[in-house]
């Protein structure tokens, strides 16, 4: 049996290959991702499927666009969520510059809501507004769980076009 050497530092103990190049590497110079990384990516290119890349490989075609990813994922988590019912709040919002987001089989409702928000940026939107969150319940066998689905419809916010409600005052916009 042939001992494999690492690509990046020719480590005699190898056991790990690289998802782009196939080069054997090791667990120090090896880059190793869970599948949920690019989760809320719609379609993941198939260079970004594999969870483990070398040095090279990573920096060539991963690093850039996990870099982009992490940037959308922050700016998602400060987009502004406006509920269906707060239609006193986003009446001044255009509705229909875009088309409603849908998202379905989420685990809880907040990342349902995080994907929505995600994907109004990837749109270049900051507002998401008549969000509805629902879930179906479903039973296997003994065992029964929620998926949860959300709709919302992209939009821009600007502070002075929305009307904040006096009455929220635990949860203002």
């Amino acid at each position: 049996m042939k001992a494999s050497l690492c690509i990046s530092c020719q480590s005699p103990k190898a056991p790990l290959n690289c998802g782009i190049c196939e080069g054997a590497i090791c667990k120090y110079c090896a880059h190793i991702f869970d599948d949920e990384t690019f989760s809320f990516l719609p379609h993941k290119p198939s260079h970004l499927c594999h969870t483990t890349y070398c040095n090279v490989c990573f920096n060539e075609k991963v690093s850039d666009e996990l870099d982009q990813y992490n940037r959308t994922m922050e700016l998602a988590k400060a987009v502004h969520i406006f509920d269906h019912t707060q239609g006193k709040e986003t009446r001044l919002m255009k509705r229909r510059v875009e088309d409603k987001i849908t998202v379905e089989n989420c685990i809880d409702p907040d990342e349902a809501v995080l994907r929505l928000a995600f994907f109004a940026v990837q749109k270049n939107f900051n507002a998401v507004i008549n969000v509805e969150v629902s879930s179906d319940k479903v039973k296997d066998g003994s065992y029964s769980k929620r998926i949860w689905r959300a709709t919302g419809i992209p939009s821009y916010f600007r502070s002075d076009t929305v009307v904040k409600d006096k009455s929220l005052r635990h949860w203002p916009n």
